[in-house]
């Protein structure tokens, strides 16, 4: 049996987070949260917002016990992940070229 890690930079500042859906997704296929360690915070906005707005950031460790199946099966299933949002983003394409065109595909 293996470990394997990942690690996420999860950002956090009103009103919006970075990282977190994706660490939640993790968690969910078994992985663990065995390291948290903060970056700091910083300032962000736009020269004209009054005052900039923080952002706090933490680079999270996960790690997860598997043997060679659970990995393959992740794998795969990273894969297809990857798959159907490569295929989403040709439809869109596809849409706005449809819409571009007046409803015509070609």
């Amino acid at each position: 049996m293996s470990v394997r890690q990942k690690a996420f930079v999860v950002r956090i500042r009103p009103g919006s987070t970075h990282g977190i859906d994706e660490l939640n997704v993790q968690l969910g296929r078994g992985w663990h949260v065995v390291k948290v360690a903060p970056m700091g915070g910083a300032g962000v906005g736009s020269p004209e917002s009054d005052p900039p707005e923080l952002c706090l950031a933490a680079l999270v460790v996960a790690e997860r016990r598997e043997d060679k199946d659970e990995a393959a099966a992740e794998v795969v299933a990273q894969t297809e992940e990857e798959a159907e949002g490569v295929v989403e983003e040709i439809m869109h394409g596809e849409e706005l070229k449809e819409e571009h065109n007046g409803g015509n595909s070609s």
